[in-house]
């Protein structure tokens, strides 16, 4: 297919935008104009689209003249399909000119696919976050809710969100300051209303026992922490090459490594503690372990302190003990030479993309010669963290596993680790990274020699495990 692209129209986007923006949308991280979407062999450009962290929920189409209502419309029907063919984008906005017209995904009945039908609302009253919410509960559901529960903290958490001062950088700095207080800080004696109401629900969910529904709502309010707020490199979340890790991705590496009770698990650029919140859930569902068992021999590293704090704050929700029994989460630069500490599991999504000079410690070596990237150093800090037999689960772009340059890296890894299985991700799992990624699981040898080389699975449409 040929790539499509034209600029969005000048005359028209910028009412888009100024609704938006009056919605309370920011622009750069809510909505993002000339989004690629890949189809097929080929590409296609939405004029914008409206994201919630990374779910796309509306693709915008801007045409100059009101005639053109119809055209916009197939166009942004077939990306919104394209986008998400198994569950299209639910909402599409035409701006023709100066109407406006959107439409709801809907499933025909007794029908396969799905037709867009349109709604008399106009878009700044549909955008509005909580009707927005209302409209789409059911696809924001099947986007990673587990459960009805969780999406009614969702609901809850979401609504209050919204309401805070700042863009959503600032919003979820608030929450995360509140939650648990840097080191040396002392909390506002007063709360802005909608901050006091999450913080209320999340500390006294710590109080009732676990809550793994509530600490997933938490991890999907704090999505757009991970995207950038801002334009070029300088920006931190592209400094430190943080990216959210979608819980399906998480499950399917926690359950190929198989935590059992008493061992040791570190994921060494934790986020939000997603790995560790599902090891967590795994050791008490399928063994019984006791919250306190586990919170002893779960280790959380990360170089960006509020991550390490909102890890800490899931992971005692999830087990429903006080933020301060979590004595192994901690602000630390994993480009580090490792400790003397080797764990029983190492599992981990390492950030991506070039590593900024500044972010590289003193006393700077490897044991092998590797690009300057994040990727290809945490691969092998996590084989050195592991002990002999231990396992590793990590998520990596498959050029590093195939290509020409990390060649060297490929041959040091297979001598120091059985490579089990490499598991092919379908890219629409991260839509916000240039590279496809892959799952890979190994066993770190208790000697040099070589072993067999792995499985490889290419899951387009799914993921499982393959052996």
């Amino acid at each position: 297919m040929a790539v499509r692209r034209s600029k969005p129209e000048s005359r028209v986007m910028p009412r888009v935008r100024r609704t938006l923006t009056e919605l309370g949308y920011v622009e750069g991280v809510d909505f993002l104009y000339e989004v690629e979407i890949r189809y097929g062999t080929g590409r296609l450009y939405a004029d914008a689209v409206l994201y919630d962290g990374d779910v796309p929920l509306a693709v915008i189409e801007a045409e100059g003249h009101a005639s053109a209502l119809r055209t916009g419309f197939e166009e942004a029907r077939l990306k919104a399909v394209a986008f998400h063919p198994e569950d299209p984008v639910p909402l599409l906005w035409v701006a023709a000119g100066k109407q406006n017209q959107c439409y709801l995904a809907q499933s025909p009945e007794h029908q396969l696919g799905v037709r867009y039908a349109p709604v008399e609302v106009p878009p700044e009253r549909l955008f509005h976050p909580d009707a927005l919410l209302a409209s789409i509960q059911a696809y924001l559901q099947r986007q990673g809710a587990a459960s009805g529960a969780e999406l009614r903290y969702r609901e809850q958490l979401y609504q209050a969100f919204h309401q805070l001062a700042g863009d959503a950088h600032q919003r979820c700095q608030q929450v995360v300051n509140a939650l648990t207080p840097a080191p040396g800080a002392k909390p506002p004696r007063r709360q802005p209303k909608p901050l006091k109401a999450i913080t209320q629900l999340l500390t006294s969910a710590t109080r009732s026992g676990s809550n793994f529904e509530l600490a997933y709502a938490l991890r999907w309010l704090m999505r757009p922490y991970f995207r950038p707020a801002t334009k070029g490199k300088q920006n931190p979340v592209r400094q430190l090459g943080r990216y959210l890790t979608p819980m399906e991705v998480i499950r399917l590496v926690v359950d190929a490594v198989d935590p059992q009770p008493n061992e040791t698990v570190l994921d060494l650029a934790c986020g939000t503690g997603g790995f560790l919140l599902q090891t967590a859930r795994r050791l008490i569902e399928r063994h019984s372990t006791s919250p306190q068992a586990i919170a002893a021999n779960l280790y959380g590293y990360d170089y960006d302190s509020t991550c390490v704090r909102l890890a800490q704050a899931s992971l005692a929700l999830g087990l429903g003990i006080e933020f301060s029994n979590l004595p192994h989460m901690r602000q630390w630069n994993s480009l580090q030479p490792p400790s003397a500490d080797a764990f029983d599991i190492v599992i981990s999504n390492p950030p991506a993309g070039e590593i900024p000079q500044e972010m590289l410690p003193e006393n700077w070596e490897l044991p092998i010669a590797v690009p300057n990237l994040y990727e290809a150093v945490f691969l092998v800090r996590a084989v050195q963290l592991a002990r002999a037999g231990g396992r590793i689960g990590l998520i990596l772009p498959e050029g590093l596993l195939a290509g020409a340059r990390f060649r060297r890296l490929r041959q040091w890894l297979v001598e120091q680790a059985h490579v089990r299985k490499v598991i092919s991700l379908p890219r629409r799992l991260f839509p916000f990274t240039p590279s496809k990624m892959s799952a890979i699981l190994m066993e770190k040898r208790s000697d040099s020699s070589r072993g067999r080389g792995a499985l490889f699975a290419a899951l387009e449409g799914t993921i499982s495990a393959v052996g």
